[in-house]
């Protein structure tokens, strides 16, 4: 009897280690189980990896907005890189009409016809058609200009338009004095034969693909008979003629 008594208190030697390993604040606190961490797709975390502290809505609409630029980005790099300047041709001025301005100044209003070949896939409104007329050399002197807004060039077609353009020259400024000497031997004024007037024009298309504009430059040489005549010539001198 006594023997079974002290073998039903015996403690092993591992039982009593174990008891002594374990803290006793640990063998009091209850058992709490720990919340199982929701797993996010890979949209959530590529959507939702930044901004944190909004809330979830707003960084996926941040998201859908910021792809949808990219995508916007994309498309209008792509179009720009592959953007080819349409071929464009000119046909012989219209009639020039000569007005005088004032006692000392010639101006002269004529129109071409422009011809634009559109290899693009796209079609393209040009925002504005700017051109600068220059005498050629040896004066190269600005003597005047044209401009249009809003012409619609087709796409892979071929879309004609009219450009006017007009010049002016004062025998008060200083560089306009030799091309109005010129004016007068080319229009056989002086008893020459009669030359063409020749100008050069520096033309610049604007046209924006997406927000991008381009605005490249072209340049044409255009030739016109005189329409100048002795009255119109001999006044800019004031009573002393040519």
């Amino acid at each position: 009897m006594s023997e079974m008594k002290f073998m039903g208190h015996y403690d092993s030697d591992d039982d009593m280690e174990k008891q002594r390993a374990i803290p006793p604040y640990a063998q009091q606190r209850p058992y709490i189980p720990l919340e199982r961490k929701k797993k996010r797709s890979c949209i959530d975390k590529m959507c939702c990896g930044c901004c944190t502290c909004c809330p979830k809505w707003l960084r996926w609409c941040t998201c859908f907005i910021f792809i949808i630029l990219l995508i916007i980005c994309i498309v209008i790099g792509v179009l720009a890189a592959l953007f080819k300047v349409p071929e464009v041709s000119f046909t012989d001025p219209a009639s020039p009409v000569v007005t005088h301005p004032s006692a000392t100044s010639i101006n002269i209003s004529s129109s071409i016809a422009i011809t634009v070949q559109n290899p693009n896939i796209e079609g393209l409104t040009f925002s504005m058609i700017k051109a600068d007329a220059y005498y050629p050399s040896p004066y190269n002197v600005y003597i005047g200009g044209g401009e249009v807004d809003n012409v619609h060039i087709e796409s892979k077609g071929v879309t004609q338009f009219t450009f006017p353009f007009s010049v002016l020259v004062d025998s008060q400024e200083s560089g306009d004095q030799g091309a109005i000497m010129d004016l007068v031997t080319r229009c056989g004024l002086d008893g020459s034969t009669a030359k063409n007037i020749d100008l050069d024009l520096k033309i610049y298309p604007t046209v924006h693909i997406g927000v991008i504009p381009i605005t490249p430059t072209i340049s044409k040489s255009v030739s016109f008979p005189c329409p100048l005549k002795t009255e119109d010539i001999s006044g800019l001198f004031g009573s002393g003629g040519l």
